[in-house]
């Protein structure tokens, strides 16, 4: 006879196993493996730019890369560079951070440069102090 804690620990162990595998509905049946699409961009491929340091999307849709060698955008098919213009130092100044504000601009933070907003399709440097930076959920840094 089984004593009632084995029994009790059993129906815990089958109770939590049947929870997950009823969640693995993520593949349709009745496709093979190789039906599904996967890209991976790198150096040699698409990606014109060195080892990606930040990625944030706009509101547009865009996804934002901050890499050493610039500002890349990507609109889901192309990646293009983008010149931040006279406020930084170099065409490819890297660029170590990137957030939305509240009304979702780009806020771009270059190396050697001052913290960057794009509003309107153009770069402007912004003064510190009034930019909340976000660097993970729930932290918050004013620079």
């Amino acid at each position: 006879m089984i004593c009632p804690l084995k029994r009790f620990l059993c129906f815990r162990a089958g109770l939590a196993l049947l929870c997950l595998v009823s969640a693995l509905h993520g593949l349709d049946r009745s496709r093979r493996i190789s039906q599904y699409v996967r890209e991976q961009w790198g150096g040699e491929s698409e990606l014109p730019a060195g080892s990606v340091r930040a990625i944030a999307q706009t509101a547009d849709g865009y996804l934002w890369l901050g890499t050493d060698k610039g500002l890349i955008r990507f609109d889901g098919f192309n990646f293009a560079p983008v010149p931040l213009g006279p406020l930084a130092p170099t065409p490819n100044t890297p660029v170590l951070g990137l957030t939305t504000d509240n009304n979702g601009n780009l806020i771009v933070r270059p190396q050697g440069a001052n913290v960057l907003r794009q509003k309107n399709g153009r770069f402007e440097s912004i003064e510190t102090g009034s930019v909340p930076w976000v660097d993970r959920p729930g932290r918050i840094w004013l620079v």
